[in-house]
């Protein structure tokens, strides 16, 4: 092919190579999307893991089936079992995060794919930006702020904003059991900033405190 020769680390989602060791903690940051043809459980993914969560902050009275068909998908209708449930809670907090999160969704590359950086519009990303930044600190749910703190920081990352990613992650986001798979999520954001910044030694370290997080690649 063309170009200079592949970077190995740079290539990988976690920029950790799948070789290093042969103990089993590593296995949710190898690099495949073939890697259920190699591990008969079946492979779970962020949004699987959020939706789960969601499910949580309803007091399960949704199943994280209907959590995810309502946040992820264009399911947004009176009849949703997990929108009649915010509406009914007058849960002003949580139908505007959801909302404003549909709103990012185009401006992020698919996270399951890789971590090359989409082609995006820089200003409108810094819009939301500050759209969340209003949401996190107008806000006094914590569940809700934390997810408006990993939407700051993955905005930014997507953005090229990697000193602020950073920044949102030391500074803004919080660690809650009831979070941990977002917080896993975010950490990989700050991770990734790191590298593209030049600080591997940082960007390990980062990357050390998300394993055990998630069972899902990073």
């Amino acid at each position: 092919g063309c170009g200079p020769e592949a970077d190995f680390y740079d290539d990988f989602t976690t920029f950790f190579r799948n070789d290093l060791s042969p103990a089993k903690e590593y296995q949710p940051f190898y690099y495949s999307n073939n890697i259920f043809l190699y591990n008969p459980t079946p492979r779970d993914t962020r949004a699987d893991e959020f939706s789960e969560e969601w499910a949580g902050y309803c007091r399960h009275k949704i199943t994280a089936r209907q959590a995810y068909k309502y946040v992820y998908t264009s399911d947004t209708s009176h009849s949703s079992s997990m929108g009649q449930y915010l509406r009914q809670q007058k849960d002003k907090a949580a139908l505007g995060y959801i909302s404003f999160a549909r709103e990012t969704e185009s401006y992020k590359r698919d996270k399951s794919l890789s971590w090359e950086l989409p082609r995006t519009d820089s200003l409108a990303i810094n819009k939301l930006i500050e759209k969340a930044l209003t949401g996190y600190f107008t806000c006094k749910n914590g569940f809700i702020q934390t997810r408006y703190a990993y939407q700051l920081m993955g905005l930014a990352f997507y953005n090229g904003r990697y000193a602020d990613c950073i920044w949102y992650g030391d500074s803004l986001l919080k660690y809650d059991v009831s979070t941990r798979a977002l917080y896993a999520s975010a950490l990989s954001y700050q991770g990734g900033s790191y590298f593209r910044s030049g600080k591997s030694d940082q960007a390990a370290a980062v990357f050390s405190r998300a394993f055990g997080l998630s069972n899902v690649n990073m």
